[in-house]
């Protein structure tokens, strides 16, 4: 239940930073591209180790091929905001595993 609590959570933050960024940054991200970006990228974030990695390079990588998103700032900024919220889901569900 913590995982499907902690998924719900980020992939609701990581979709508004990513529109946020692209927002701010003046690039377009389809919204039905966006939920699969974010749905695949926050899953990703959930496996144990390297996934938050994985999530981190895949996100990266979808920004870049489905907008018109430069690498950086733009997408490097997108991938750095979420990976800062998937350590806040993933720190809030090690509290309520405990």
């Amino acid at each position: 239940m913590s995982y499907l609590v902690t998924f719900v959570l980020s992939v609701a933050l990581t979709g508004v930073w990513l529109w946020a960024v692209s927002r701010w940054a003046g690039f377009v991200v389809p919204t039905t591209d966006l939920l699969i970006i974010v749905g695949l990228c926050s899953g990703l974030a959930l496996w144990p180790g390297a996934g938050w990695i994985l999530g981190m390079l895949f996100m990266a990588l979808l920004v870049v091929k489905v907008t018109e998103a430069d690498a950086w700032p733009d997408a490097v900024l997108a991938v750095t905001g979420s990976g800062m919220v998937w350590v806040v889901t993933g720190v809030t569900r090690m509290m309520v595993e405990a």
